[in-house]
Parts: C-alpha cells; structure tokens; sequence
C-alpha cells in the first residue's frame, strides 16, 4: 500500500484513538523506509499504549532523521515531545534539560512565532526551580495565545497553575488549573494529548495543595474522554500521584494497580519510582501491615519515606521513633507541601508519650496549616488532634466537640480511612459520657474501616464494642455499610449480569481490578457465586 495512504490512515487512528491501528499503519511505512513522520507516529502510538521506553527510542530515531534532512522544525518539535516523557514518565530530569537545550538550540533556525513557546512549555516541565518554572511557563501561555494555538494555551495554563501551587499561590493557581481543565473537556484541544497534560498537572496542583476533593470531581469528568482514549494518567508520574489520592479516598483495590504501574513503568532509582513505593507503603499501613510497608520502603530514600515510616512506627506502639522522624520530616518540608496529616500524627504520638505541652505547641502550627490551605482534610486533621488532646487533659466534652468537627470535615473532604479513624476515637471519647452512643460510632467506625479493608483499626473497633458491651460483631455480614462505593457499583452490575469484561468496560476499570472487586464482594457479603450475588441484589435493592 502507498505509503501517503498508510500514513493517512496512521494519523486518523491518532485522531479516533485507535492506538493498535495506528501503531500498525506507521508500522508498514517503516517495513520500506524510514520515513520520520511515521516514526513520530508510532512513538506517539505506543506512548498511549503504555510503551513509554520503545516510544523514547522511536522518537529518538525520528529526530535524527528530521535534523538529517533539515526538517527544523519538527525536529524542534520531536526534542520537546522527548524532554516532556523523560521528565514526566521516566524521571530523568538530566535527559529532560537535555532535550531542551537541544530543542532551543534549533530554534533559531526556525521563523516560528508558537515553536518558542512549547520550548518554553518543556522547559517548564523539566524545571526544578519553581520561579523559573512559573516564567517558562507564563511564556509559553502568552506565546499560545498570540499565536491562536490552543493545545499550547492550556497545556502552558494548567502547567502555569500548577507551579504557582508549588511557589505558594494556592489560590491562583488552582484557579488557572480549573480554567484549563474546564475548557479541556468542553473539548477545546486538538490533540489528546492536551487531555493528558493539562490534567497532569491538575493532579500534580492537588497533590501538593492536598486538595483531594478536587481530584475526584476532575476525574468524574474526564471519564468521557477515557471511554475514547484510554485512562489519561500515563505519565509515570501522575499514575503515582492518581494512586495516592486513590489511597486516601478509598478506592483501595484501584489505587492497588496504579501504584503496581507506577512501579512497573518508572525505572528503579528514578524519582518516580521511589515515590511510588512511598505511596504504596502508606497503603499497606492503612491496610494494617506496618511491617510490609518498611519492607517496600528500604528502597526508597528516607528523605521520601519518613512520614510513612513515622506512621508505621506508630502503628507499631513506637512513639518516641515516629516523633523523631515527623520532626525531621517538618524541618525539610516543602514551601508548598501540606504538612496537616504529619502534624496531626507527631501530636498523637507526643499525646502517646505523655507530652501535651509539645502536643499544644503542634496544635498551634496545624492551626497555621488549616489557615494557609483552607481544605476540608486540613481541618479535619487539625479538628482530629485538637480531639486527641482534649481527651489526653480529661476534657471529654471538648473532645467530642472536635472530633465530631473531624469526621464532618474528613467526610466532607471524602476521606473514608480518616473518616472512620476519626469515628473511632470519638467512640472512645464518648465512652466516659454516652456509652449508648459510643457503641453506635464505635459500629459506624467498625463498617467504616472493615469496608476498607484496614485490619488493625477493625479489630479496634470491634474490641471497644465488645468492651462497652456491644455485640461481638458490629452486624450482620450481609450490611451495605461493608461494601465500599466501587463494590456496590460492581454489585449492582452483577445484578444486571454483566460479565466481568462488560463491568470492566463500564467502569473504565480493569478486568484484572474487576475480579477483585467481585471477590471482595462475594465474601463480604457471605455469597458463593456471581448468581447469588445477582439474587441478593435484587432481594435487598442494594446499590
């Protein structure tokens, strides 16, 4: 077949989405040259296809070619293309500045008026000061405007908010992130690939302003661009960061199989990867295998694993040791960074080791921190520790008062383990007042965190029903509180009988993720087959 054809054809399953018809067609125009077209192409394909090492090495050779036959400018093109993965989905910042300097190197060769300012875009991305990062990223904004190209608008103005959340300027940047993903997906863009790099850096924004509501409200609405295009997080990097706003809202089996990802796609040593196994660390200790989570940590550096190392250390009832490590961590913290969750845990441990006063000096700073980020999860943090201390100083009423603010706060915020631990201490703290009432929270915290799947806080729970005289179960396997919001949503496709490749196909998930989720359901709920649990839906209306 010609190859104009193929590479026509190549270039519409780009447009549709159709990688493997894409990669196939690009394919045979290489099978009788090496035509550079067609191998940007099949490096943009298999870069969708999760192929990120092979779509590097391809694009490679397209660059050598283009420069070889003095097509300037889409060699400018394919060494921002290379300077953006290597940053963003291999970790290598060194290759990363490399392929920009080489990109600025041809530009002025080139009479372009937008070139300039995807350079200044990769640019962006490969910096690791922040005011240097905001500049880069403000020209390339201004140059995408006059230049009426969309694609490099948002892309500069999601990144643009995403650094100015870094230097500090919360507020602004979530703004202009909100702005780009809103007109994203209104379906101003030309190519995919804007999808994907303006809601990498919305996640990048959320993660370092710890505003995880924000995160999942995007992500509800991006699910009309993945029924066409795939799952957009394939930079290594917002797969990690997509994993952990998993963990903390839930979504445990998910979060399971995009850290495994994460892990599989970023090179050991690589940034990346290292705060991969952080984030899947802190998973396992939310799960209740402390132990599991500072196996995974002795490869990641200490400076990345201290919080989560400081938790499972006070999981394990070693409170001097996680004190020790949080302030560490505080004394090397981000300008940006939300510290609310490490404060929260150094006053539980120094409450542990008796030390309100220290306790009531970190109370202070969590105040700072609510004050400075202004989220739901900080005020829920800081309205958990306030709660903790009122009850280490024989206060109860105010205790309450607090944790009660916590759970709302934590609920509000969509944090379901915190929601529950939260449940659970202001269970003990009615205990000493209202012990009808205690039992009933100490149930709530028990669905709550079974539902979860976090085993040592469960058995917690159950233990302080038990103690206040509750029953030994806090109810019947058979509750809908024991499933999590995926699991009922999987249940109540089984009722409907759709096979795990149709569940799989509706909720964008994997048929991998699927079975998980059937299995969980199956024993949470006391079924033996795909039957029964099609017959329970239908008997209880559940989900």
């Amino acid at each position: 077949m010609d190859a104009d054809v193929l590479l026509a054809r190549g270039g519409q399953a780009l447009g549709a989405g159709d990688w493997g018809e894409a990669r196939t067609a690009f394919r045979a125009v290489l099978e009788t040259e090496k035509h550079p077209e067609a191998l940007r192409g099949l490096a943009e394909a298999l870069w969708w296809l999760a192929e990120a090492t092979v779509a590097v090495e391809t694009m490679e050779r397209a660059h050598v070619v283009l420069s070889q036959k003095g097509e300037v400018a889409s060699a400018v093109q394919s060494a921002v293309w290379l300077a953006t993965i290597y940053k963003k989905s291999l970790g290598n910042e060194a290759a990363a500045r490399g392929w920009v300097s080489r990109a600025d190197s041809l530009l002025g060769e080139v009479d372009d008026e937008v070139l300039p300012g995807w350079v200044a875009l990769a640019r962006a991305y490969a910096e690791s000061d922040m005011d240097r990062a905001v500049a880069a990223a403000r020209d390339a904004l201004e140059r995408g405007r006059r230049g009426a190209d969309v694609d490099l608008e948002l892309s500069a103005m999601s990144e643009l908010g995403s650094a100015l959340v870094a230097g500090g300027e919360v507020a602004r940047g979530l703004d202009l992130v909100d702005e780009a993903m809103a007109r994203v997906f209104a379906g101003e863009y030309d190519s995919p690939s804007t999808v994907c790099a303006a809601t990498c850096s919305m996640l990048t924004a959320c993660d370092r302003a710890a505003d995880l509501g924000r995160v999942m409200q995007w992500c509800r609405v991006a699910d009309r661009f993945m029924r066409t295009y795939g799952c957009p997080f394939l930079y290594a990097d917002c797969r990690r960061r997509y994993g952990s706003v998993l963990v903390s809202t839930g979504h445990w089996v998910e979060a399971e199989e995009e850290l495994q990802n994460t892990l599989r796609s970023a090179p050991p040593g690589t940034d990346y990867h290292d705060r991969g196994l952080v984030s899947l660390a802190d998973l396992r200790v939310r799960q209740g295998r402390p132990e599991e989570a500072e196996v995974l940590l002795t490869e990641a550096p200490e400076r990345l694993a201290r919080p989560v190392l400081a938790h499972a250390a006070l999981v394990r009832g070693e409170h001097d040791l996680a004190a020790a490590l949080l302030r560490r961590h505080m004394a090397l913290r981000d300008v940006a960074e939300d510290l609310s969750e490490t404060l929260a845990l150094l006053v539980e441990s120094l409450l542990a080791t008796k030390d309100t006063v220290a306790a009531r000096r970190v109370l202070d700073e969590l105040r700072d921190e609510e004050a400075a980020h202004g989220t739901a999860s900080a005020a829920g943090h800081r309205a958990l520790a306030a709660g903790r201390t009122a009850m280490a100083e024989h206060r109860p009423e105010s205790a309450v008062s607090h944790l009660e603010r916590a759970v709302d706060h934590f609920a509000e915020a969509g944090l379901p383990y915190w929601t529950g631990v939260s449940r659970l201490v202001l269970a003990e703290a009615l205990s000493v007042t209202e012990e009808p009432v205690a039992v009933r929270e100490a149930q709530r915290a028990y669905a709550t965190l079974d539902g979860l799947g976090a085993a040592r806080l469960v058995d917690q729970a159950a233990a302080l029903v038990r103690s206040l005289g509750g029953p030994g179960r806090t109810g019947p396997r058979t509750s809908p509180q024991v499933l999590t919001e995926r699991e009922e949503e999987v249940l109540q496709l089984l009722g409907e009988a759709l096979s795990n490749p149709e569940i799989a196909e509706r909720l964008y998930i994997s048929r991998r993720t699927v079975a998980h989720h059937v299995s969980h359901v199956l024993a949470k709920l006391g079924l033996r087959n795909r039957a029964e649990a099609a017959a329970y839906h239908h008997r209880t209306g559940q989900a």
